[in-house]
């Protein structure tokens, strides 16, 4: 039998990749991308379970890959991160104003992703089946789709939403088990938000929720046995 190929280049003249690609591709670790890609099915990476890095000709035009993740080319789309790229915790960087489709699908090793603004999509499946610990949804964001964080393995000890009104998918928390769920919002703002619905029985205690302005506490209700004064309250 031959040898298991580890690395793989895909010829220029490639100009798309079709779903199932790399079905019989499951020792890959590199994956070189051509100049000329221009398309490819959102599933194509999936069976990619040993995948590390991409990489890809600086001449594309419609994509970029930095540090083996890849993105589009504007940098406004984290598109994929490696199944099993190393690392227990990644930033996403400053440019990045959607999390793609997929885009850390069944990740093994990563338990903390940073999102900062000005991050406002979260596309379908983006965190499915991976194994964050935490999760802090920022503030700028303004649409989860349907399974964002889906079947996520193992328990998640924290949910924080520094967001109250946004757009949530009812599936964006399926078949997830949360310890802590902590709401940065007054309480009117919760029971009318899509989030509640979201997270209804998916969560096992909410330590605090709170709405601050202009310095004061206007409202808490705590359901834990301590509380810390958010920050911001004088």
């Amino acid at each position: 039998l031959p040898e298991p190929r580890t690395s793989r280049s895909i010829a220029d003249f490639v100009t798309g990749i079709v779903a199932k690609a790399f079905k019989t591709n499951g020792d890959m670790a590199s994956l070189g991308l051509p100049a000329s890609l221009s398309s490819y099915d959102r599933d194509v990476f999936d069976d990619c379970t040993k995948l590390q890095s991409f990489s890809i000709s600086s001449s594309n035009t419609k994509y970029k890959v930095v540090d083996g993740v890849l993105y589009s080319k504007d940098g406004k789309t984290l598109i994929r991160y490696p199944i099993a790229k190393s690392g227990t915790s990644f930033t996403v960087p400053s440019t990045v104003t959607t999390i793609g489709y997929s885009a850390f699908y069944k990740n093994a090793n990563l338990t903390k992703v940073v999102m900062n603004s000005p991050v406002a999509v979260i596309d379908e499946y983006a965190f499915d089946a991976s194994h964050l610990t935490a999760i802090d949804i920022p503030s700028s964001v303004t649409t989860v789709k349907k399974y964002a964080f889906g079947s996520i393995n193992g328990t998640i000890s924290k949910v924080t939403i520094r967001v109250p009104d946004t757009t949530v998918d009812s599936t964006a928390f399926s078949g997830d088990t949360i310890t802590d769920l902590c709401f940065g919002g007054y309480s009117d703002d919760w029971n009318s938000s899509s989030w509640k619905t979201a997270l209804t029985d998916k969560y096992t205690n909410i330590h605090y929720w709170y709405w601050v302005s202009n310095g004061k506490l206007l409202e808490y209700f705590g359901y834990s046995t301590g509380f810390a004064v958010p920050s911001g309250v004088t």
